[in-house]
């Protein structure tokens, strides 16, 4: 979990130095999958900032079906 965490802001931070005043779409292939429930919640909370204060998209790619449903309705 922790290591997928820093991967993930490394390709952010690495994303931001290459843009050159572009947001760049990032797309996430099952960038979280390794994460228990509180950091899964803990990152999508904070990708949630980044596109509400950076303007940037992100696509989040998964097959686990649990990964759509909100925290609260998660088994």
């Amino acid at each position: 979990g922790t290591r997928a965490q820093l991967l993930l802001a490394s390709r952010i931070a690495f994303a931001e130095e290459i843009e050159q005043g572009q947001r760049l779409p990032l797309f996430l292939d099952e960038a979280l999958d390794q994460s228990d429930p509180a950091r899964f919640q803990a990152m999508v909370q904070s990708l949630g900032r980044v596109v509400k204060d950076e303007g940037r998209q992100i696509f989040y790619f998964t097959c686990d079906p649990a990964d759509m449903r909100p925290p609260s309705l998660r088994m």
